[in-house]
């Protein structure tokens, strides 16, 4: 390496000294060089302070200083407004130092004010994409970073091959051209490559610095070669980062595989291996295009020439394997898995090459002795098909003897791996016994084309997971969703979110790491569950969740636009009562209409098939097992309204929500995206907008005729009451009082508890008159809803009416059930009957015994209750107490189903 340096006729102070240490660079004696570039500072020399600065950081031949540098960088940088010192020192805060705390905020300024502005130094405009990509201390900006990556490559004016640089001046100062012998380009140009052309640190290039990926004998020749800011100079890394961020796809920059493609194929043209293989991958799996094997080939072996990875052999050998779209060649594929086997410690590809020798493919004769040590290693090397073969082996006897024994837990291993082969093996094993079962485990499994869709990291944890859910253990699940998570398992991610965010079986919920998780999944995969979510937790504002109401828009207009149901149907809401945006009927009605078009049957339900969560076909929800009467509720609340996940977690549920299981039953339900979600809900949403004229929706009792029986035949029961009473009273239909039964009759057969409700029909005097003492009868035999039952049974024999005597202690014995069986507002009438002497010996003692009891669970009129005790004294408090009572039908005025809601 050589810098040349030439004085002029008339030099300045100190550019002697200047000259001088550089001369003793070239030679490498940096102490010496240091001497003289500090008596060239000492004259006030601008670029003998600057090289001073730089040796003080970096530590070349002498003690690192980073306190001394910032020193001199500071006074660059305010002096003389030296971009190469604003770029320091941006480095040194963002990353910090020896005794130099991180700041994020200050890097940034210094990265922002001068160099970057002037759009000169690419390294500082890549660290202010990087502050935007990442959210280091500005709020994270894709769209922003995506601009300042283009800007960087912009420079890149070779339309067909690399950027050409020409001759490289230090500091953009063409009195410091720099030279490089062609063997010192190469190493630094080989350091590029296996850093993948993504960005290197100046700190990476300092003397002694510890987890350095660019090897001790390049630093300094790399840092020179930084700090020429030459014209290639971060362009491949850029279009690198802006090929992966178009592929991701952000809230704030949409997803764009042509856009991606475009900016990968600019990366690999500028010999990016990264660039390559993100192109090959892409071809390869058909990422929203066509396959391509022979385009993937191509670009998988342009990153093999340009840095001879491991995982560019491995993708090379599996396609010579598979012979997909190009000819299979085995002798080929070898010569790759080998590479990627030896070099890379792939366990894939050792268990290819077992495969090759096992099945004497382009080798003389089947050597299974050496197809077994392929496979122990891939088993070492933790690839659930190694274990596998190496079973098969032990069942055929071939390269070692038949054992039982071993074959048996080879296959048990390799199925808590995540093996599906093992796993049907051991199925057939434990139906048949192993002797029977040898003629259909020995059959010729295809575990090569397994290999290829074989689990991905996180998959195992996510697997035994879900089998804990299954079994009601949401903690221990989590702990497994949480290690697929480290993995960066999207869905084992998902789960644990959720989780997170319902609390189920958690002392409280965490929405900090729920929102957190959400935010990862919807970003990184454009997951509308994960985005949905957000659009609840951000619209509304949870506890530590500060509410947010365009990100909680943007979010679920997002997920809405991936098709998630529940999203559109709450943008359509948003729209028809102005919330958070302005109301508009039409736009309300377009979302609706989108949604119900699913219903492409006239007489009869929309049938959903196999349910699958996240409308994922590998997750298939079957809920055969659970108590029909669950489902039916169930059935019930998410055909009658749009329901949001935070409803059921509210601290004050419904009746309904107030029972754990159904809670999850129709979480669940909600996120399996099935074909009638919100279906039912919706029609009768229309319904309603077509009752009267709103904007340019104009009023159309043909149109809420059609709606309400469309939603009625779905399932809706508020529709169905409507239906039963538009015949029963002829509006806008002629009066036919056996087609009102009908609807009325399809109301009492939704959702089971037959009973319960027309006791509730007796209770309140719902199309009947008033009749306590048949509602005594209907609610005696309700046993589902019995906690609801005892606490109305028990106000029954409190008031005593409609038929019904008045017995205090019947009303104490049945509220003293309902509460045993969890309800709050029993406890609470149990005080105010020991308050009055009601049924019981008054005793103030117990009476807040009782309220206390009540308030713990969480009961505010029991809370409030105890307030005024505390303000006032029992005696002057309880006579108000009693006398603000009233009976809560807050729980009923859902199940009565009255009809004020048309």
């Amino acid at each position: 390496m050589e810098i040349i340096y030439e004085l002029e006729d008339s030099p300045n102070p100190g550019d002697q000294d200047l000259f001088l240490g550089i001369k003793e660079i070239n030679q490498e004696n940096y102490k010496c060089a240091l001497d003289h570039f500090e008596t060239g500072s000492y004259y006030g020399n601008r670029y003998a302070t600057l090289f001073a600065a730089i040796l003080h950081y970096t530590g070349y031949g002498l003690k690192r200083s980073p306190s001394k540098a910032m020193e001199l960088f500071k006074r660059l940088a305010l002096e003389h407004q030296d971009p190469v010192a604003r770029l320091f020192l941006g480095v040194m805060h963002t990353e910090g130092d020896t005794r130099i705390p991180i700041n994020h905020k200050a890097g940034f300024n210094w990265f922002f004010e001068k160099h970057a502005s002037d759009r000169r130094w690419s390294y500082a405009m890549a660290a202010i994409a990087f502050a935007y990509e990442f959210g280091l201390h500005v709020p994270i900006n894709h769209k922003e970073a995506s601009n300042w990556y283009r800007i960087i490559s912009i420079r890149d004016d070779n339309e067909s091959g690399p950027m050409e640089d020409g001759q490289l001046y230090l500091f953009d100062n063409k009195k410091f051209k720099l030279n490089f012998s062609s063997s010192t380009r190469a190493l630094i140009d080989s350091v590029h490559q296996r850093s993948n052309h993504r960005f290197i640190s100046l700190s990476q290039c300092c003397h002694r610095k510890k987890k350095s990926p660019v090897p001790y004998a390049v630093r300094h020749y790399l840092l020179w070669d930084l700090l020429t800011n030459k014209k290639s100079t971060a362009v491949a890394a850029s279009q690198l980062s802006n090929a992966v961020l178009y592929m991701t796809g952000y809230p704030d920059l949409e997803r764009n595989i042509n856009r991606s493609l475009f900016w990968a194929t600019l990366g690999a043209k500028n010999n990016c291996p990264k660039s390559c293989m993100l192109l090959g991958l892409a071809y390869e799996k058909g990422v929203d295009l066509e396959e391509n094997h022979k385009e993937a080939m191509k670009w998988y072996k342009k990153a093999f020439e340009l840095d001879s990875s491991n995982e560019s052999a491995y993708r090379i050998g599996a396609l010579y394997y598979l012979g997909k779209g190009i000819e299979r060649d085995y002798e080929e594929a070898l010569v790759y898995l080998r590479k990627a086997a030896y070099d890379g410690k792939c366990g894939k590809a050792y268990f290819l090459m077992g495969h090759i020798y096992e099945k004497g493919k382009c080798v003389p004769s089947r050597d299974y002795e050496l197809a077994l040590k392929c496979y122990e290693r891939a088993y070492f090397l933790d690839e659930a098909s190694g274990p596998t073969s190496m079973a098969l082996l032990y069942c055929k006897g071939l390269g070692v003897e038949k054992d039982e024994e071993i074959a048996c837990t080879l296959f048990n291993n390799a199925e808590s791996m995540g093996c599906p082969v093992s796993k049907s093996i051991l199925s057939f094993i434990h139906i048949l016994g192993f002797q029977d079962a040898l003629p259909i485990i020995t059959q010729d499994w295809d575990l090569a084309k397994n290999l290829f869709n074989s689990p991905k990291p996180g998959d195992l944890d996510l697997f035994n997971g879900i089998q804990e859910i299954n079994k009601n253990n949401y903690k221990t699940a989590l702990n497994y969703f949480q290690k697929g998570a480290d993995h960066k398992n999207q869905y084992a991610m998902l789960f644990a979110a959720i989780i997170y965010y319902t609390g189920f079986d958690l002392p409280e919920r965490n929405l900090i790491k729920a929102t957190d998780l959400f935010n990862i999944i919807a970003t990184e995969w454009n997951n509308p569950v994960a985005q949905f979510f957000l659009g609840i937790i951000y619209l509304f504002g949870e506890k530590e969740i500060p509410e947010n109401k365009k990100s909680g828009l943007d979010w679920l207009f997002l997920s809405a636009n991936n098709e998630w149901s529940y999203a559109k149907a709450y943008i359509a809401i948003t729209y028809e009562h102005g919330l958070y945006v302005e109301e508009d009927h039409n736009k309300s009605l377009e979302w609706f209409e989108d949604i119900v078009k699913k219903d492409d049957l006239e007489s009869d339900p929309i049938e959903d098939g196999t349910l699958y969560l996240f409308g994922n076909k590998k997750f298939e929800l079957n809920l055969s097992r659970v108590d029909r009467n669950i489902i039916s509720d169930v059935l019930l609340k998410v055909n009658d309204d749009i329901i949001l996940p935070s409803q059921l977690l509210n601290e004050e549920p419904d009746y309904i929500f107030d029972w754990p299981d159904v809670q999850r039953i129709i979480i669940w339900d909600i996120l399996t995206n099935k074909k009638s979600s919100c279906v039912a809900a919706c029609q009768s949403y229309i319904s309603d907008l077509y009752t009267e004229e709103r904007n340019s929706v104009p009023e159309d009792i043909n149109k809420v005729i059609y709606w309400t029986r469309k939603a009625a035949k779905n399932g809706n029961p508020t529709c169905c009451t409507t239906m039963s009473l538009y015949y029963e009273q002829g509006i806008g239909v002629e009066q036919n009082l056996e087609e009102a039964n009908k609807w009325y009759k399809k109301f009492l057969t939704l959702g089971g508890h037959t009973e319960f409700k027309l006791g509730m029909f007796y209770y309140l005097g719902v199309r009947v008159e008033k009749d306590w003492k048949q509602a005594l009868t209907y609610f005696e035999t309700a046993n589902r809803y019995s906690k609801e039952a005892y606490f109305y049974m028990g106000d029954i024999y409190e008031r005593g009416k409609y038929g019904v005597a008045q017995d205090y202690k019947k009303a104490y014995e049945y509220y003293l059930k309902s509460f045993e069986l969890g309800n709050p507002n029993a406890a609470n009438v149990i005080a105010l009957l020991y308050s009055s002497g009601l049924g019981v010996e008054q005793n103030e003692e117990k009476a807040i015994e009782w309220f206390k009891e009540s308030a713990s669970m969480g009961y505010k009129a029991a809370s409030t209750s105890l307030d005024a005790i505390d303000k006032m004294g029992f005696k002057d408090a309880i006579p108000g107490v009693i006398n603000s009572r009233k009976i809560d039908n807050s729980s009923v005025s859902r199940l009565s189903w009255t009809l004020e809601k048309k």
